[in-house]
């Protein structure tokens, strides 16, 4: 279970910075364990999510970060996590990541609420190492298309229809698992010193490894040029 105890550490981490900028619900990750055999060998899986949509609540106000940018009114970052690693002999390898992040705003005029920005970030390869033709080894999809949280947040009465965005637009990123969303969302909503402290808990934290040695390590390794986008492609 260490992966979801650093996942816990790190929320954990989160909820205590973000306490005097915005309130956060009350959400922990849980890893359920799974067993596989690939080429004559055993490998244990564990997925982890979080036991309800992580909820991040905040004041949209002239002196918050995001006040300049926005109408006066509440802001709310909907994120939900399902993360797959393969764990042997104490590693940790990701196997496919899918984590979605909804922006919806209130507006304190009008009342209305509706999505502002639907994110769908992705890491998945096929059986060769290799991402799937056009897609990004890690990539995000700027969308009102949440597959997840869509049925979640029309339940809330909060309009998602509007949000007009290309849904099949697949745009190459860094790896955004669970702690890196965090760290985004700190950066937007923190004062600098809070977010500063998180972001150095984060980096002391071990990284979790790629499943394994693939096309794309292949591609990177001792290249200077080896985080431009057009490593993260299949060729």
């Amino acid at each position: 279970m260490a992966i979801v105890g650093e996942f816990v550490s790190i929320l954990t981490e989160f909820e205590a910075r973000a306490a005097s900028h915005c309130s956060v619900n009350e959400v922990r990750p849980v890893g359920n364990e799974s067993e596989r055999v690939l080429k004559g060998k055993k490998y244990k899986y564990q997925e982890v999510t979080l036991t309800d949509v992580l909820r991040v609540t905040m004041d949209i106000a002239a002196s918050t970060p995001l006040g300049g940018h926005l109408p006066k009114g509440v802001l709310e970052i909907f994120i939900n996590p399902k993360e797959l690693y393969c764990v042997d002999r104490g590693s940790s390898k990701i196997v496919k990541t899918t984590t979605e992040v909804g922006y919806v705003h209130t507006d304190a005029l009008s009342s209305t609420t509706r999505l502002l920005l639907g994110l769908h970030y992705d890491y998945d390869v096929e059986a060769n190492g290799e991402p799937g033709n056009g897609h990004p080894t890690y990539h995000v999809q700027i969308t009102n298309k949440l597959f997840t949280l869509t049925d979640f947040l029309s339940g809330l009465g909060i309009d998602v229809a509007n949000c007009t965005n290309l849904p099949f637009l697949r745009v190459p990123t860094a790896q955004m698992s669970l702690p890196s969303i965090l760290v985004g969302v700190a950066a937007d909503c923190f004062s600098h010193e809070d977010f500063k402290d998180f972001i150095m808990s984060v980096r002391k934290k071990p990284s979790p490894e790629l499943f394994q040695p693939n096309k794309l390590l292949e591609r990177i390794k001792g290249n200077a040029c080896s985080f431009a986008a057009s490593s993260w492609y299949r060729s």
